[in-house]
């Protein structure tokens, strides 16, 4: 099984604005480096954390490029940018949910894919999807 990761997972290592969210994105992550799980990051997550880092929540734009760089150092972690664009398009037309998501459940829908997210418009999208929380128990295994 590949996992697509979504935006709000790299926000809550950054944000750490729930200590168990946090501990649970941190442990996701961990397994992802050390190879426990086979992991993509589309890279419009990209574009969506530095929006939402500088627009929402005011970070200097120093710290967001320090963020990109350690996201992207991550060893396990692969980019992807194959998006079925004509797919998102139906997908963001047929329901009320943001352009972005759909872009990311244009990934899924050609491929056996699993997005790890909070964000419960995937389930909308008719995507499949985990919480990091999940993979709480698994690590150990």
């Amino acid at each position: 099984m590949v996992y697509i990761l979504d935006t709000n997972i790299i926000l809550r290592t950054l944000i750490k604005d729930d200590d168990q969210v946090l501990a649970d994105c941190v442990e996701l992550l961990g397994m992802v480096k050390c190879n426990k799980i086979e992991a993509v990051l589309p890279g419009i997550v990209l574009s969506e954390v530095v929006w939402v880092l500088l627009s929402f929540y005011k970070f200097p734009k120093t710290q967001v490029v320090k963020a990109l760089k350690s996201v992207l150092k991550l060893s396990g972690l692969k980019l992807v940018d194959n998006y079925d664009y004509e797919q998102a398009i139906k997908l963001y037309e047929n329901n009320q949910v943001k352009y972005v998501d759909c872009v990311i459940a244009s990934l899924v829908t050609s491929r056996d894919f699993t997005v790890i997210s909070y964000d419960k418009d995937f389930d909308k999208l008719k995507v499949k999807r985990l919480e990091p929380g999940s993979f709480r128990y698994k690590s150990s295994v």
